[in-house]
């Protein structure tokens, strides 16, 4: 057996999507609708009651109001309301930045950015993101021959986040049933897809707690976004799901948040470039 941890040169940085690289998709939706996210939480989600999965209602609580509104939760829907989202400024510039500084360290790494989110794929597919991230992975909706969407058919709950960092680290399949698996009695350090220390986790929000501590207790770094000065969810957090640094959602040149990514990106880096002195040791 190896006495080293093996060589992977790649750098991972993974991003909740909402208030994380963009605009409250609901907010956008409701926007096509003509109605303000407050109106349509009292007239369709409320009443549906306890008991449900919070995801699995908010994504019925959505059918059922494009139904009433006259116009459907649709495939056509869904270009609209992907219309309305806003994305923060200077993400489609992360990285060419992040990029750039990890080379400067090691010249053959790669530097890999996932989505991963309990909104729905058919709208961060659909925003210009799509173009310059390498994965995104989301809830999503099960469409009938009209391309109107039925029910809910995957659902990334908040605890669910920490299994697939896991899963897409190892480099295992999330698009089959019941993924993601994440034990394998056969599975080597060796055959990671990245090192869970050299993976960097970007959230906002109380859905992004687990995936926190999941990410600092494996040895990778937590950003968290945040438009005040401190974390809304300070008082829900446990120890181990502190963060690293808690900035506004500006990723322009200059910016707390793209210094702080730049910053966590050298670290993965140069945990990488050291591994590379001690390959096949």
């Amino acid at each position: 057996m190896a006495a080293t941890h093996p060589y992977i040169p790649r750098v991972t940085l993974i991003f909740d999507f909402d208030k994380t690289l963009a605009s409250d998709t609901i907010d956008a939706m409701c926007a096509v609708w003509g109605m303000e996210r407050e109106e349509w939480e009292e007239t369709y989600n409320t009443p549906l009651g306890d008991n449900w999965d919070g995801i699995l209602k908010r994504g019925q609580a959505l059918i059922d109001c494009g139904r009433d509104r006259g116009e459907l939760l649709s495939r056509k829907f869904f270009d609209k309301a992907a219309n309305e989202i806003a994305l923060y400024d200077g993400v489609l510039d992360v990285k060419k930045h992040l990029s750039a500084v990890a080379k400067d360290i090691l010249p053959e790494i790669e530097v890999e950015l996932v989505i991963l989110s309990s909104g729905y794929i058919e709208m961060i597919e659909r925003t210009e993101v799509n173009d310059v991230f390498d994965r995104s992975w989301a809830g999503s909706f099960y469409f009938d021959a009209d391309g109107n969407a039925v029910c809910m058919k995957r659902i990334i709950g908040h605890p669910e986040k920490a299994r697939y960092i896991e899963a897409h680290a190892k480099g295992l399949a999330l698009d089959v049933a019941n993924s993601p698996q994440v034990n394998d009695p056969d599975f080597e350090e060796a055959d990671m897809h990245v090192p869970l220390d050299q993976v960097v986790y970007i959230g906002d929000g109380l859905s992004d707690l687990d995936a926190f501590g999941f990410i600092t207790n494996a040895g990778g770094l937590a950003v968290a976004i945040n438009e005040s000065a401190r974390f809304d969810f300070a008082e829900e957090q446990l120890p181990d799901e502190r963060v690293d640094n808690l900035a506004a959602p500006d990723f322009t040149e200059g910016s707390e948040l793209l210094e702080t990514l730049k910053q966590a990106t050298r670290s993965a880096a140069a945990r990488a470039a050291l591994r590379r002195l001690s390959e096949g040791e």
